[in-house]
């Protein structure tokens, strides 16, 4: 396992130690490889709240509020 930083408005993908369901990203990786037929690949990752972020979420949690579904649109 490894830390990067990435874009804060990066979506998160775990709640509560949960992977939300829909919330797919990963790093694209490729390897120059002679005569390769897919040298490209897709490495999932998981992006856990900042602290700022968790904190709301705690708060709603506090306030009565569960998770029910997550949606990531492109754009």
């Amino acid at each position: 396992p490894f830390g990067l930083e990435i874009p804060w408005e990066t979506p998160v993908t775990m709640f509560a130690g949960q992977h939300l369901r829909g919330m797919d990203i990963g790093v694209t990786t490729e390897l120059e490889i002679a005569r390769a037929l897919d040298s490209g690949d897709l490495d999932p990752i998981n992006v856990h709240p900042l602290p700022a972020q968790q904190a709301i979420l705690d708060a709603f949690g506090q306030l009565g509020f569960r998770f029910r579904s997550a949606d990531m649109e492109r754009g």
